[in-house]
């Protein structure tokens, strides 16, 4: 490159460019090359929080801790809630409440059961506690998130 950098010569811009390409080429694949043990964590981890997300929709209704799924899992409480925080920026129980809102959220737009009979379907055993846990999470209670209608609201959590 010095010595093209000190030619003249017709062409000399886009011999350098093609050096520097060839150059920056070269620092990113050692750059791959070194990081391929993270690359294999991070792997990991995100199966780790795909195998969570798997036993949060097939259990989110029994309201089971964080330990227990863990256990589930073959992990720790904590690497669990480290890998949920690098893959998602959410802990273990945010991604927990946030299926059960949303599943809320779906049962409320529908007036087939009342407001009581959909807290018991997602496995609250205090209508209050539900009406308390969706208001926290929405800033708007169930009776009124049902009164503004199914197009008021996305069921993003």
């Amino acid at each position: 490159m010095l010595r093209e950098f000190a030619r003249s010569a017709p062409g000399r811009q886009s011999a350098l460019r093609g050096l520097l390409a060839a150059v920056l080429a070269n620092v990113l694949r050692l750059g791959r090359e070194r990081s391929g043990p993270g690359t294999g964590a991070v792997a990991r981890e995100r199966e780790l929080v795909a195998r969570f997300r798997r036993a949060i929709e097939e259990r989110y209704r029994s309201h089971q801790g964080i330990s227990a799924y863990a256990a589930d899992l073959g992990v720790s409480e904590a690497k669990l809630r480290r890998a949920c925080l690098d893959a998602t920026g959410q802990s273990p129980v945010e991604l927990v409440h946030c299926r059960l809102t949303i599943e809320a959220k779906r049962q409320l737009q529908y007036p087939s059961m009342s407001i009581t009979q959909v807290a018991y379907h997602l496995g609250f055993e205090d209508p209050g506690y539900f009406s308390r846990f969706f208001t926290r999470r929405t800033t708007v209670s169930p009776r009124d998130f049902r009164a503004r209608g199914p197009a008021a609201d996305r069921l993003d959590g």
